[in-house]
């Protein structure tokens, strides 16, 4: 059976954006550092959808898979949308629950730093929810990584003085969406995540 990367929480939307670029290069970049296994990535997000959606199909579309690992992308559209962020603290939390029994590996994504959710009434909201992620992963009963998005793509802008227009999808109106360019350093960044934690387990 091969090894299995389960992404939830990023859109279905195929042909652009992280999505495709998860699945087909960052594959490619898996199979690459890990030769002589079989590793499939499937998403089994869907757009629009947060954590309170989500949960409610864990166990069809994530515990039946038998991931080897879940990467679960969380707070944009929460944030964006000025949900109720305990809400999806809530749900993150059950989502969690569920996966503790089975041998998998977890990698939590939190928001995005775009200009959708950087406005004066969401700017607070996404920062909320990166630190109930992280407070989420710390009290968590079994070993649960976080990837740092919005501080990483802080440094990009404010460090690298790249700016938005480049971040950002130039055909999204809502100036929510990563770029190509984007996400692919990010997936990049989240690949080298992926070996440096298995390297970690092994020593």
């Amino acid at each position: 059976m091969p090894s299995r990367s389960l992404l939830s929480g990023l859109p279905q939307r195929p042909g652009r954006g992280l999505w495709f670029l998860i699945l087909i290069g960052w594959r490619a970049q898996l199979r690459a550092s890990y030769s002589g296994r079989c590793i499939d990535v499937l998403n089994r997000g869907k757009g629009g959808e947060e954590a309170p959606v989500e949960v409610l199909r864990f166990e069809r579309d994530v515990i039946a898979e038998n991931p080897c690992l879940v990467i679960w992308q969380i707070g944009t559209i929460a944030a964006w949308r000025g949900q109720d962020i305990e809400e999806v603290v809530g749900a993150l939390r059950d989502g969690l629950r569920m996966l503790k029994p089975i041998p998998v590996d977890v990698i939590l994504m939190y928001p995005q730093y775009v200009p959708a959710v950087l406005t004066q009434g969401k700017r607070p909201l996404a920062e909320l929810m990166v630190r109930r992620v992280h407070e989420v992963a710390d009290e968590a009963e079994f070993a649960v990584n976080v990837f740092q998005r919005f501080e990483l793509m802080r440094q990009w802008h404010e460090i690298e003085q790249i700016s938005f227009d480049t971040l950002v999808d130039p055909d999204d109106v809502d100036r929510l969406r990563q770029s190509d360019a984007s996400v692919r350093r990010m997936a990049a960044a989240l690949h080298d995540l992926i070996v440096a934690c298995q390297q970690k387990t092994q020593e």
